[in-house]
Parts: C-alpha cells; sequence; structure tokens
C-alpha cells in the first residue's frame, strides 16, 4: 500500500468591523465608528470668517471652550484655530492673554 495524497481546505472565519474604506478590517465596532466619523468630519474649512464669526469664536473660548474642542466643532486643525482666534483678537482690538 503506498501513502496517498490529499488536499484539505479549510475554511477560516475572521471577523471584523468594516466602514467606508474597503480596506479597513477593524477588531472593535468602537474603532470602526471612529473611522466612519473621521471620514464623514467636513474636510473643508471656509476660507473667510466674518465678524459675527470671530466673536463667537472668541466668546466661546472664553467661556471655557478648548482650542482643541472649537478645532474639532469647525474642522480645522489646533494650530489653525489657534491662528484665527490670534487673528480675531487682533482684527476685533481684544486685549492679548485672554
Amino acid at each position: 500500500m503506498n501513502p496517498e495524497r490529499k488536499t484539505e481546505f479549510q475554511v477560516i472565519e475572521k471577523m471584523y468591523w468594516s466602514c467606508v474604506n474597503q480596506d479597513h478590517r477593524h477588531r472593535t465596532y468602537e474603532t470602526a465608528m471612529e473611522c466612519i466619523k473621521e471620514t464623514l468630519r467636513p474636510k473643508t474649512i471656509q476660507k473667510r470668517w466674518d465678524k459675527d464669526q470671530l466673536i463667537a469664536f472668541l466668546e466661546d473660548r472664553n467661556n471655557g471652550k478648548t482650542i482643541a474642542q472649537l478645532a474639532r466643532d469647525n474642522g480645522m486643525s489646533n494650530t489653525n484655530m489657534f491662528r484665527l482666534l490670534n487673528k480675531a483678537q487682533k482684527y476685533l482690538g481684544a486685549p492679548e492673554g485672554e
């Protein structure tokens, strides 16, 4: 009796959470949701801010909102929000350091 060569197929089931990017394989539901939120967040920022918007930014900042919170709410980086707040202070004549 001679040995016989056999092939066995195995099905490996992997569970993952998908998002809008077909190349992503997330291990948890939470990470998939964060990826979807990040993808859906508006990427374009407004190029010109009017006086009322600048005043609103300064009021929010003075009422305790952090630069990170303001930046996230307006779809921009912390650095750009910091620059915008400085510009607003200079433009509106607010004292430095507030």
